[in-house]
């Protein structure tokens, strides 16, 4: 049975519950940002957010904002609903919920002087919008965590789809470590060139996560990624380069350049399997 938010809010939350939406609305491109910064902190949320098209990223947004504004209009269960996928999500990728947490802290904190800038003259307003979201905000956690923490304790509630991982890579012992570390779960496939991993693409093989090497013998991880982004736009951005360390200030100046996620030798493998798990997600 779905909790219908305002049962949940004293008088004096739902009087500002509109005032909150209002600044919340108002300034919600830049609240993302904030948050976006501080989940890429994180690897198994960067990993999700780099599967992630910029159209999906700007369709969930819309979303987003919809699901709260019809929470806060009184309609609970589409938010509801949200928050139980995500808590499942995050403990079958063991993720700290402490995460999520801290997601939410960096959104009160950016939009408590807003509040203050846009209700500042009248006190009681202002009181009752800060009540509202801290409200909003506890209802939100709270929900998520029991999500969270039923799926913890069913252990079976959640199990990461199996995916399909590309490994470009000339280091055959570094091969043969991802190999293992992924196969019981994934289906791995490894190449040593460029342009080997090109030919696959080309015969229409598709992977939800490219390994890729950032500097190859012959041609580079670089040239890699420029020629996926030419002949397949959209796939690059399933690649996450490895790196060890050195840099080409080419290389150095690419990465720069670009969103996608890197693994720095030497890797835990714990990350690497994180990482895969979440991939499109």
């Amino acid at each position: 049975m779905q909790t219908r938010a305002p049962s949940w809010f004293t008088d004096e939350e739902l009087a500002g519950l509109d005032d909150f939406w209002r600044v919340y609305e108002a300034n919600a491109e830049a609240l993302e940002r904030q948050t976006t910064a501080a989940a890429l902190e994180d690897p198994a949320l960067a990993a999700i957010y780099a599967s992630l098209s910029p159209g999906q990223v700007a369709a969930e947004r819309v979303a987003g904002l919809e699901r709260v504004r019809r929470a806060i209009r009184g309609d609970w269960a589409a938010y509801e609903a949200n928050l139980r996928t995500q808590g499942v999500l995050y403990a079958g990728l063991e993720i700290p919920f402490p995460v999520w947490f801290r997601l939410v802290a960096i959104t009160s904190r950016e939009l408590t002087p807003r509040l203050v800038m846009a209700l500042g003259d009248d006190r009681e307003r202002l009181s009752a919008s800060l009540r509202a979201m801290q409200a909003f905000f506890d209802l939100a956690i709270s929900v998520l965590g029991e999500a969270y923490l039923l799926a913890q304790r069913d252990g079976s509630s959640f199990r990461p789809p199996r995916r399909t991982v590309l490994l470009v890579d000339d280091d055959h012992l570094m091969a043969r470590v991802v190999t293992r570390a992924l196969s019981p779960a994934h289906q791995v496939e490894v190449v040593n060139t460029v342009d080997a991993a090109l030919g696959l693409l080309r015969h229409g093989t598709r992977f939800d996560v490219i390994l890729c090497d950032l500097l190859l013998p012959e041609k580079t991880g670089v040239e890699f990624y420029r020629a996926v982004a030419t002949e397949f736009p959209g796939e690059e951005s399933h690649i996450v380069f490895i790196t060890g360390g050195a840099f080409t200030p080419t290389a150095r100046a690419f990465l720069q350049t670009v969103p996608n996620l890197r693994l720095e030798k030497p890797f835990e493998l714990e990350r690497l399997r994180t990482l895969v798990n979440a991939a499109g997600n």
